[in-house]
């Protein structure tokens, strides 16, 4: 089992590990509360009790990929280097990703539900997924907050 300790770790690194955590557990967590579990990775989950509801949204449909994209762009520092040009190249990185994967829904692919099964998790996304300009937005705008947020801390630490 994974066992982290937050005490010797590096505060910088410690806060990172908590707040991609904490981004990536507020995005499940709509997953779970307002669109009824309605995620491959929580098929497992979807005949609980937890994921019989299904709460407005509101127009935040967006919300899960913005966060993913800053979780998941928090979490890569943890593994490489602290500098502006690195942290810069992991939130453009992780904002192509997502554009990739949400401009793959666009396309209505014909594939047989079973052959989809079969599929590693990242390919069932592709085809049981939703396109949404919204995602997309979304994911470009998580991207630009952190450089625009961490370009800023840059400068005020020189």
């Amino acid at each position: 089992m994974l066992s982290i300790n937050l005490k010797n770790m590096p505060r910088r690194l410690a806060l990172l590990f908590i707040s991609g955590c904490a981004f990536l557990s507020i995005g499940t967590m709509f997953y779970i509360f307002i669109r009824n579990c309605n995620a491959l990775f929580l098929e497992p989950f979807k005949d609980l009790a937890l994921c019989s509801t299904e709460l407005p949204l509101f127009g935040f449909d967006w919300l899960p990929t913005f966060l993913h994209t800053i979780a998941f762009s928090l979490l890569t520092l943890l593994f490489v280097e602290n500098n502006f040009k690195t942290k810069f190249l992991v939130f453009c990185s992780w904002c192509l990703i997502n554009l990739f994967f949400e401009f793959a829904q666009l396309f209505d692919l014909k594939i047989n539900e079973e052959v989809i099964g079969r599929l590693p998790i990242f390919l069932q996304y592709v085809f049981n997924g939703t396109f949404s300009q919204q995602d997309m937005l979304a994911t470009i705008s998580a991207s630009a907050l952190l450089i625009a947020i961490f370009y800023i801390k840059e400068q005020t630490n020189e």
